[in-house]
């Protein structure tokens, strides 16, 4: 009988375990969905909310950007008209107290076409601060296609 109820034990140990888990990355995962919004809306102010003070990002031109200069590009007076459809996938999650890791490919495509115009793989850095996740590092890469 006891083992039975040590099984148990560790049975709901081992759910709650997951589950939490779980929660954590779909967290994580929204606030990339988050952040995919606020940059196809460009939306600064939205922007600023996601990502920290030290935020540091690598463009797919390879350009170093830091916060106040991706927040310069995303001001509304540089939106066009193109507001794209980003599809996630490959999407990896990794996170260890109060930072967290995520890469993913991001495809673009126009609305309503499932022909996809270009793709990036994506490296996030976010950090915990104070119970909200904050983006400190963003590395987009172009997939360029291989020629047959």
């Amino acid at each position: 009988m006891q083992l039975s109820n040590l099984i148990i034990v560790m049975a709901l140990i081992l759910s709650f375990t997951c589950s939490a888990k779980s929660s954590i990355e779909n967290e994580l995962v929204n606030r990339v969905d988050e952040l995919f919004l606020a940059q196809t809306s460009f939306d600064p102010v939205a922007l600023d909310n996601l990502l920290a003070d030290e935020f540091v990002e690598i463009s797919p031109k390879g350009e170093f950007d830091t916060k106040p200069m991706v927040l310069e590009y995303y001001q509304a007076k540089n939106k066009t008209n193109f507001i794209p459809v980003i599809e996630k996938s490959l999407v990896n999650v990794n996170y260890v107290d109060n930072m967290a890791h995520i890469t993913l490919k991001e495809t673009f495509k126009t609305e309503n076409s499932d022909t996809a115009l270009f793709s990036m793989h994506a490296i996030f850095v976010l950090k915990r601060v104070a119970k909200e996740w904050k983006f400190t590092y963003a590395q987009y890469t172009p997939i360029v296609a291989k020629e047959r």
